[in-house]
């Protein structure tokens, strides 16, 4: 398990665990349950998110059969803040349409960025500064309530949802340092004035999930999701700003991946809502091609294998509109 995996793991086992003790002291008397359930309804919720995240990403170069690893570019510490817009409306039927939409910056991280025998020797491995990236994402999905009751001292919804999400995410390079033995890369060592790589990989999703809510009444409510994304698609393009020669170099792939969400709100009165929540997302291993064939220098399509996680808290309010 990584240590992106575990911590997110943390952050949803703090919210589960908090919501026994929030149960007890705001659930409501058992004499409240004599009345209809009703956790259908009409409504349109609408609100804005500040999410603070950290991520990586990691795009691994084969040669033209795959077999021999030539290169490996590791971007860490991408730490995030984005803002966002955030619905969920609902018909009367049970039928629901949610979604959501950013964007951030990427301020800091580094990359990096190492180059293996035979095809480069000695083996190489340069640390660059990563400087004024970039965030956006979107999702939208469609679902549908199969399974309400009263669980405890609670009410309980569980609901089936497929949709679409799209994540992207640029990130810039910039200085060259070389921390191996290879003397011909990165030697003399590159000031942080220069740019060296540019990288904006997107990602679009097919989702397919769960969404269980709990209402322990008094205004709080505990709401977790769990997406399997069966297929994802990665659209990349790497420019290598002092290698004219593969600037640009286009890569494609598609794979799989995972994406966790908790929020615990409360109601402030009948349509004004406040919480806190965290959220996981993975995608790929990706497996694809980095096209050659495409760049200024030319060349045989090579294999690459492709994978993004990013993981954080979130704050949010929220109105009813009706």
């Amino acid at each position: 398990m990584s240590r992106r995996v575990g911590n997110a793991l943390i952050l949803f086992a703090f919210l589960a665990s908090a919501w026994p003790a929030a149960a007890a002291d705001y659930g409501p008397p058992a004499t409240a349950y004599e009345q209809p359930l009703e956790l259908r309804g009409s409504y349109f919720e609408i609100g804005a998110r500040y999410w603070y995240s950290t991520g990586q990403t990691d795009f691994d170069l084969y040669d033209d059969t795959g077999a021999i690893l030539v290169s490996r570019l590791t971007y860490d510490g991408l730490d995030a803040h984005s803002g966002e817009i955030f619905f969920h409306s609902q018909h009367e039927s049970g039928v629901f349409v949610k979604g959501y939409g950013g964007l951030g910056v990427i301020p800091g991280g580094s990359l990096n960025d190492e180059d293996f025998p035979p095809v480069i020797a000695p083996y190489s491995s340069t640390m660059s500064a990563q400087k004024d990236g970039n965030i956006r994402y979107f999702s939208v999905d469609i679902g549908y309530p199969f399974v309400e009751f009263y669980a405890g001292a609670g009410r309980f919804q569980l609901a089936g949802f497929t949709g679409y999400h799209y994540w992207d995410e640029t990130v810039h390079a910039f200085g060259c340092t070389q921390i191996a033995t290879n003397p011909a890369i990165c030697v003399p060592t590159l000031p942080e004035t220069s740019k060296v790589i540019s990288n904006e990989v997107r990602w679009h999703s097919w989702r397919v999930g769960v969404m269980g809510s709990i209402d322990a009444g008094n205004g709080l409510k505990l709401t977790g999701e769990a997406a399997w994304v069966p297929y994802t698609w990665l659209d990349n393009t790497d420019n290598h700003h002092l290698r004219p020669d593969i600037d640009p170099l286009p890569s494609d792939g598609d794979g799989d991946g995972l994406q966790l969400e908790a929020v615990l709100n409360y109601d402030v009165d009948e349509r004004v809502s406040i919480g806190a929540g965290a959220r996981y997302w993975r995608l790929g291993r990706t497996e694809g091609h980095a096209h050659f064939e495409e760049t200024p220098g030319g060349g045989l399509a090579q294999v690459v294998k492709f994978q993004s996680e990013r993981f954080g808290g979130f704050v949010q309010a929220s109105v009813n509109l009706y």
